[in-house]
């Protein structure tokens, strides 16, 4: 970061391991997805179990088998699928679904706009997915400037679905 000049990395997800200091901006919550012609074609109820059977869109928070945690009334299930399709951009994994190919789980933020217009539909709503973490990661080695505080700041406002958390807002250091 510090040789190309860049102050701020938002990063979704886990951290690998650096020497950079990153600051938890908020939690983004995550449905499961998929086109209502994918959900009519399937033609079987679709539970945590039956995910085996679906064509799964893998996106770039996961990887070609995948693992994913569904909790219902205090009840948790870990179902690991194989991924039919693998994407490193999460708006090619959601393009994907869209397009009638598969189930994906991505964040609610990067669907909002397809679930409200009925191109996609949520699915088992009655489970949750644990949400996705959203840091800003500042170059290693150098106090980071106010404007890319500021910039964290307000990108994790317009986020917009910060979960109460004592750890919001905390600086860790990445080793």
């Amino acid at each position: 970061m510090v040789a190309h000049g860049i102050d701020l990395a938002p990063r979704f997800g886990d951290l690998s391991d650096s020497g950079a200091v990153a600051r938890r901006l908020t939690c983004v919550p995550r449905r499961l997805v998929a086109s209502p012609t994918y959900v009519l074609r399937a033609r079987v109820r679709i539970t945590p179990a039956d995910l085996g059977g679906h064509a799964i869109i893998v996106g770039p928070a996961g990887a070609s088998t995948a693992s994913r945690s569904f909790t219902k009334e205090h009840k948790t299930v870990s179902i690991r699928f194989e991924g039919h399709l693998i994407s490193t951009s999460n708006e090619t994994a959601v393009a994907a679904a869209f397009a009638g190919l598969g189930i994906t789980v991505t964040s609610l933020c990067a669907c909002k706009s397809e679930l409200e217009r009925g191109d996609l539909v949520g699915l088992l709503a009655e489970w949750s997915i644990a949400p996705v973490e959203l840091h800003a990661v500042f170059a290693a080695g150098r106090a980071a400037p106010p404007s890319a505080r500021l910039f964290a700041d307000h990108l994790g406002a317009q986020i917009g679905m910060q979960q109460p958390d004592a750890r919001n807002g905390t600086l860790v250091a990445m080793r």
